[in-house]
């Protein structure tokens, strides 16, 4: 499921919630928290790492927002 989402969307940030596969979010959240509580075990973090899973979808978001602003920027006013 991870991987076919991967494939529609480009990337591996499901959301907690996803209506297209409430069970993929299920699962999604259920790994970001044994992650949090490093219960994880390490094949499956490897794993899910070498897909590009994403851990804090906040943090990640964030990150993107930024990166895309300051592209926008440089566009803008150069360097």
């Amino acid at each position: 499921d991870l991987r076919n989402y991967k494939k529609e969307h480009g990337d591996c940030l499901v959301p907690h919630r996803y209506k297209g596969n409430r069970r993929l979010g299920l699962w999604v959240r259920t790994q970001r928290y044994l992650y949090k509580k490093s219960l994880l075990r390490k094949d499956r973090l490897e794993a899910l790492e070498a897909e590009g899973f994403v851990w804090c979808l906040v943090t990640q978001t964030s990150f993107d927002h930024r990166v895309l602003e300051f592209i926008a920027y440089r566009e803008i006013y150069g360097t």
